[in-house]
């Protein structure tokens, strides 16, 4: 008969820190070797990788960029696309889309974590390689504007995000909960300062790393301000513990416009659940070691917050199998 391993602990011990560590230990070194010795035998993907990112004007779409780029100098230059997308609500849909040649599917994609734990607790099945930047919660008015807070968008027109983005999520997210109805246009970053600018819309959310490319350009910055979001932290905070933190957007980001008290939610880079374990760990260690990839030429600001310390820490999303195993290897 099949001996059965046994889990439960033995009466009145209980496994002390270094037995816990030890065994870790053990099972990384097996994983790791595994993942190592399948990285030198054979880590290019059989069949060229689709990453999703974001729109145009986005942080998504210029890390999505880097990512990709250092991919394609380890694999070639036809092994990765970069492919621009409404960015999180999108890449999701790609990124679970089955596999019966019917509907376009992604391998990798830039996912806002609030929506990846929705739809993990919806009942998706994502794996993530790692946690990657930041995001700030933007809320931008013109200047002479009498917007000071949330609250105040009360009937105005308001610049949401594009509709399958991470922004149009979050932004929804937070109206809802604080009950202030508004007139929601789908626009994404580079719309939402058109119209800003052309006084189409009263104000604009965008849920992104710090700069954004298409807010940071110098009429932006000439004509629109940064409202102040700290009771929008605390209440989505509350409600969704772990998904949010409270944060300030710096002075630097956008010079003239902070700081800016607001809230931050993590990029994850994630991977569907059927890519190799090879492939998905010559991946993670093409993002997470050394400065490679942040210090790469044109390496968007966001980059610099990459390391493999904060990167492996992507729960509740569990991390794939072989992101898992190059984490361990690398002792992050």
């Amino acid at each position: 008969m099949r001996q059965r391993l046994r889990t439960d602990p033995l009466p009145g011990a209980a496994p002390t820190r270094r037995a816990v560590l030890r065994s870790a230990a053990a099972l990384a070194v097996g994983a790791a070797a595994g993942a190592a010795a399948c990285t030198r035998a054979g880590d290019v993907p059989a069949d060229p990788l689709v990453l999703a990112t974001g729109p145009e004007g986005a942080v998504f779409d210029v890390v999505g960029a880097s990512i990709a780029a250092a991919l394609r100098q380890r694999w070639g230059e036809d092994a990765v696309t970069a492919r621009r997308t409404a960015a999180s609500l999108e890449n999701l849909q790609l990124l679970t889309a089955p596999a019966d040649g019917q509907a376009e599917r992604a391998d990798l994609a830039l996912v806002h974590a609030d929506a990846a734990v929705a739809a993990l607790e919806g009942g998706a099945g994502l794996s993530a390689v790692g946690r990657l930047h930041e995001n700030y919660l933007h809320l931008f008015v013109p200047r002479a504007s009498p917007v000071q807070r949330l609250a105040d968008l009360a009937g105005l027109r308001v610049a949401t995000g594009a509709a399958r983005s991470g922004t149009h999520f979050t932004a929804l997210r937070a109206l809802e909960l604080l009950g202030v109805p508004v007139r929601a246009l789908d626009l994404d970053q580079q719309a939402s300062v058109a119209a800003l600018l052309g006084g189409d819309v009263d104000a604009g959310f965008n849920l992104s790393g710090l700069p954004t490319p298409a807010f940071g350009a110098p009429q932006a910055l000439a004509a629109l301000r940064l409202v102040p979001l700290h009771d929008v932290a605390l209440a989505l905070q509350q409600r969704h513990p772990g998904a949010y933190r409270p944060a300030t957007i710096p002075l630097t980001a956008y010079p003239g416009l902070g700081p800016c008290p607001t809230l931050a939610a993590p990029t994850l880079l994630l991977a569907r659940q059927d890519l190799p374990d090879a492939v998905v760990a010559a991946v993670a260690e093409t993002v997470y070691a050394g400065e490679g990839l942040r210090r790469s030429a044109g390496a968007p600001p966001a980059l610099a917050q990459v390391n493999a310390r904060s990167g492996v820490q992507t729960a509740p999303v569990p991390l794939h199998p072989g992101a898992l195993a190059w984490f361990r290897a690398s002792k992050a």
